[in-house]
């Protein structure tokens, strides 16, 4: 049987989380497919009933996490295209290099993030990252969502206020950089660095093994920051996958389930 409660879908092995993230300024409802940790790789069939719950719930888009080759086979069967290809590093936490910088790294200091920065966090992924691929508030959320434990610093300059964030979380004893952004005026300045550095430390105070990050192929100077950092490339890579659902369903391989979903 295929059945949906709150959002979370299960056939036989697999599972998979979907969550709405509506713009009311773009007036459209985007939902992100999650594969849930230790379920079997998404089959084609089942990606196909979620997709036809979001479609059902007024959804224009699907977008997945980062997924590695094997978790995608299914979603891409599915119908599903490749949004970008991701590097996946790893760092063992064994050497941490210090905060040396320059200019705005020297003069700003760390905070803890309330949740009044949630704007100006919005406000620096948007400069950093542009309109394509920055964090809105739904994105947001699942990011500080995605680990059990989280921890968001920010980067303030006495002066010019709030230049860069990092969202850093832990599960058991793996840590995972989520996100990293520096204000583009403020970029190379040794600011990104810190905030790395600061992230971590504070995984290695945790006994954490080993730190997890992925970046966009082709963002270099975000590879080079954490190559310098002491991170290695991963022998796996990662990918974001989409899915307009202004498009005619791709039809998979497998009969798959044929009990319809049910909103709960």
């Amino acid at each position: 049987m295929f059945r949906a409660h709150e959002q979370v879908f299960t056939w036989r092995a697999e599972r998979a989380r979907l969550e709405p993230t509506v713009d009311h300024h773009r007036g459209s409802v985007r939902f992100s497919l999650i594969p849930l940790p230790g379920a079997a790789p998404l089959s084609a069939a089942f990606v196909t009933r979620c997709i036809e719950h979001a479609r059902q719930q007024g959804g224009t888009e699907i977008v997945t996490p980062a997924v590695t080759a094997r978790e995608s086979a299914g979603i891409r069967d599915a119908g599903f295209r490749e949004r970008a290809a991701l590097h996946l590093l790893v760092h063992d936490l064994l050497d941490i290099p210090g905060r040396s910088g320059s200019g705005s790294a020297l003069r700003a200091g760390h905070r803890r993030a309330a949740s009044a920065d949630d704007e100006i966090i919005l406000q620096i992924d948007r400069a950093a990252f542009g309109p394509d691929w920055c964090l809105d508030s739904g994105g947001l959320q699942e990011a500080v969502n995605a680990t059990p434990r989280v921890r968001i610093r920010m980067a303030d300059d006495p002066v010019a206020g709030s230049l860069g964030f990092a969202i850093t979380g832990r599960s058991g004893r793996r840590g995972y950089l989520q996100r990293l952004a520096v204000d583009p005026a403020a970029q190379r300045g040794g600011i990104g660095r810190s905030l790395v550095v600061d992230a971590l430390r504070w995984n290695k105070r945790w006994r954490v093994a080993r730190v997890v990050v992925n970046t966009q192929i082709g963002n270099h100077a975000a590879y080079e920051l954490y190559r310098r950092l002491g991170f290695v490339d991963a022998p796996i890579g990662l990918y974001v996958l989409h899915l307009p659902l202004l498009e005619p369903l791709a039809q998979p391989d497998s009969d798959g389930p044929e009990a319809t979903t049910r909103q709960l």
